[in-house]
Parts: C-alpha cells; structure tokens; sequence
C-alpha cells in the first residue's frame, strides 16, 4: 500500500513539473496498470520528483486503502 502511495506522490510531482505523464484509470476497458510518458524526462526533473516524495514521506501522513467489492461500488463511493 505505501509503496503505491508514493507512485501517484511521483506521478503528482511530475505532473506538477510540467511533465506529460499519463496513467489509465482502472475503468477503462484495456488497462493494464501501466503509465505512458510522452517526452523524456530530464535527470533533474526526476530528482526534482524524488526530492518532493521524500519530503511528502517525511510528514508521516497517514495512508488507508479502500477496497471495494466492484468497480461500480468503488465509483458509486468516489465519483470522477
């Protein structure tokens, strides 16, 4: 779970950077959990990313994971 946590914490960063990086949602017909980044990505946007995930860590938020029986159930609780 915390290790899925910091992935969206560095896909955020990315994101925040400018960096088109695209993740499919789990109601799409094809997903397979996979990310398709267009451009390359510099070797300081990267640290840049890495910096900000640490720093996020650093808070000891806390993590919960929600688990749904079904998709259905899972978008009738979070609506897009």
């Amino acid at each position: 779970m915390f290790a899925h946590t910091a992935i969206h914490i560095f896909n955020r960063a990315l994101q925040n950077q400018g960096i088109d990086i695209f993740v499919r949602k789990a109601e799409e017909k094809d997903y397979s959990g996979k990310a398709w980044i267009q451009p390359k990505i510099p070797v300081d946007a990267l640290f840049e990313a890495e910096k900000v995930v640490n720093q996020i860590i650093a808070q000891n938020l806390p993590v919960t994971a929600v688990e749904y029986p079904n998709l259905q159930e899972a978008l009738k609780a979070e609506p897009k």
